[in-house]
């Protein structure tokens, strides 16, 4: 909705053909959008919304009817969209330099080249060659039993050119987990591998899909040990590379903490409210009105008194997960002085 602004000169919207100018827009307007989604995310969330009741009326400090202009008085709230999304951390179990961890293969008569990046193994083949290594973790079975979590990109070029993530049996059987081809590329992604060796399935997903059904491992045996393959092919002019960052585990709670701002008075109370994405998890939830120094726990969309009061706010999130399931973070909005 735009408000003319009749003292910058704003359009005669009589004319039938008029376009809106940026003289149309007075300050109640464009100061708009960021309170607007912070009372978005609170009406969302059914906060309890009490008013400053200096804030309410026609003497509010969001529109001058003297002058057709004002600036909304607002200070009192915040609101993030916070970029990244927060979620549980990733802890490294090994960047798995394929000399250690890697039994390596490869023939055609291309190029082919495996190598240990410095962050983890590069598999890569071009040519009409072939490149490929078994993961074994020196000799252990932590990398294809349980669940852990895979950082890693493939890339093609050609068509006809392919890589391919699978798990393979000691007898040499192997089942195809991931492919791309053709041309086709998988971004640098943290995925999270889950195998079962005695139900013989296994779970490839993004970290937050719960709707993955599994995959059959029916025709390994489980008597005999698995491994991890990747496996390279390249066409002529094109070629193939799998790049792996490392093997992860997550962490089982992780605390965030994200400074607010400065208030002009004493802050005394507060209502929080988030976005989050739990998927069975928990989340629990601080204000600081003293810059840290104490953290009081809240319930979220309710009005929060503080005991120990001051004027630099601070927010603290702590996420847990559940099992192999985390939560995210999304935004959060917090309006101070409310009563």
């Amino acid at each position: 909705m735009a408000v003319k602004n009749t003292i910058l000169g704003g359009t005669d919207f009589t004319t039938p053909d008029a376009r809106i100018k940026p003289t149309d827009l007075n300050d109640t307007f464009d100061a708009s959008a960021g309170w607007i989604d912070s009372l978005g995310i609170m009406f969302k969330n059914y906060s309890q919304m009490l008013f400053n009741s200096a804030l309410v009326g026609f003497d509010s400090g969001l529109y001058d009817d003297a002058g057709s202009s004002g600036t909304p008085d607002l200070k009192n709230i915040f609101y993030s969209t916070i970029g990244t999304n927060k979620t549980i951390p990733k802890t490294l179990i090994a960047t798995n330099p394929y000399a250690t961890y890697w039994t390596v293969g490869g023939g055609g008569g291309g190029t082919y080249t495996v190598a240990d990046s410095g962050d983890g193994i590069i598999v890569s083949a071009s040519e009409s060659a072939n490149s490929n290594v078994v993961g074994d973790l020196a000799g252990s079975e932590k990398l294809v039993t349980g669940t852990y979590f895979m950082d890693y990109a493939m890339t093609t070029g050609g068509s006809g050119s392919y890589v391919q993530l699978s798990i393979r049996d000691a007898d040499g059987t192997d089942v195809l987990l991931h492919r791309v081809s053709d041309g086709a590329d998988f971004a640098n992604a943290l995925r999270r591998l889950n195998i079962d060796k005695t139900g013989k399935t296994c779970n490839l997903t993004s970290l937050t899909d719960t709707t993955d059904t599994g995959i059959s491992l029916a025709t390994l045996n489980n008597a005999v040990d698995w491994y991890i393959k990747v496996y390279c092919a390249g066409v002529y002019g094109g070629s193939a590379v799998f790049t792996l960052a490392g093997f992860y585990d997550l962490a089982t709670t992780t605390d965030y903490t994200f400074t607010l701002g400065t208030a002009d008075a004493t802050v005394t109370n507060a209502i929080a409210s988030a976005n989050t994405y739990l998927n069975g998890c928990t989340a629990t939830y601080y204000l600081s009105a003293d810059n840290g120094a104490n953290y009081e726990a809240v319930t979220l969309n309710e009005v929060h008194n503080f005991t120990n009061t001051g004027t630099q706010l601070k927010l603290k999130v702590t996420l847990n997960k559940n099992g192999d399931d985390i939560p995210i973070l999304y935004h959060y909005s917090m309006i101070y002085n409310l009563i």
